[in-house]
This record gives C-alpha cells, sequence and structure tokens, in this order.
C-alpha cells in the first residue's frame, strides 16, 4: 500500500503545517495587543515572512531577502529603543542571510543549512520579544 503511506505523510505534513500557522498567528496576534502601533505591524509582517520562508520547502534565495529587510527593520527599532548588542547582533544576522553573494566557496558551503537556520533563530528572537515583557526603563 505505498499509496496509503505517500497520503498519510502528506497529511502529517499538512497538519504539522497548521500547527505552526496557527502559533504563528497567535505570536501575531499577541504582538498586536502588546507592543505600540507601529512596530507591532512590522513584528506581525516579519513573523508572516519567517513563516513562508522557514516552513516552506520551495523557499529561493529572494524570499530570505525579504526577510533581511525585515530583521533590518527590527534592528533599527532596537537600535532606537536603546537595545544597541541587540541591534548589531541583528545586523550580523542580516549579514549571514546574504551568503550567496560573498563568492561561490562560502555559498557552497552553507547553501542548505545556514539561511533556514537564521530564520529559525530570527523567529525565536520574534517570539521572545513578543512573549517576554520588555523590562522598564
Amino acid at each position: 500500500m505505498p499509496g496509503t503511506e505517500k497520503a498519510r505523510r502528506r497529511l502529517r505534513e499538512a497538519a504539522r503545517w497548521l500547527i505552526l500557522a496557527a502559533a504563528t498567528l497567535w505570536l501575531a496576534t499577541v504582538a498586536v495587543r502588546q507592543l505600540p502601533p507601529t512596530e507591532s505591524a512590522i513584528v506581525a509582517l516579519a513573523l508572516a515572512v519567517t513563516y513562508l520562508v522557514v516552513f516552506n520547502p520551495r523557499t529561493e534565495l529572494g524570499s530570505y531577502m525579504n526577510l533581511a529587510a525585515l530583521v533590518g527593520l527590527s534592528a533599527a527599532f532596537a537600535w532606537y529603543r536603546g537595545a544597541k548588542t541587540t541591534a548589531v547582533l541583528l545586523a550580523l544576522l542580516i549579514l549571514g542571510f546574504g551568503t550567496q553573494v560573498y563568492g561561490n566557496f562560502l555559498y557552497r558551503l552553507t547553501d542548505v543549512w545556514l539561511k533556514p537556520l537564521l530564520g529559525l533563530v530570527y523567529f525565536g528572537w520574534l517570539a521572545c520579544r513578543i512573549l517576554v515583557p520588555a523590562k522598564p526603563a
């Protein structure tokens, strides 16, 4: 029954995507309620793009550049809030998304694994930014 196993695998994959989509939507809803309006709009967009980039098996290089632009906006917000270390770390994350332009040797070493990993790191940072309240200044 090879057809049955293939159908089960597709069903499991669809269930996984549905769970991740629901978690991303929940995070976006929490962000809209807790963060200032301008920042919550950027965070909701960043969550959507991160979901599409990290959890889509057909992601292309240009999609990671969309994510890098949103990481840049997050870095700007962090710098504006006074979190200079976070801003610098996010800027370094942007450099990791551009490995295809640093030469063929580096690109081939990091082709399959680095950008999805950086996307997951950014997704985790966004989740922490939303769920862990900021310390009052």
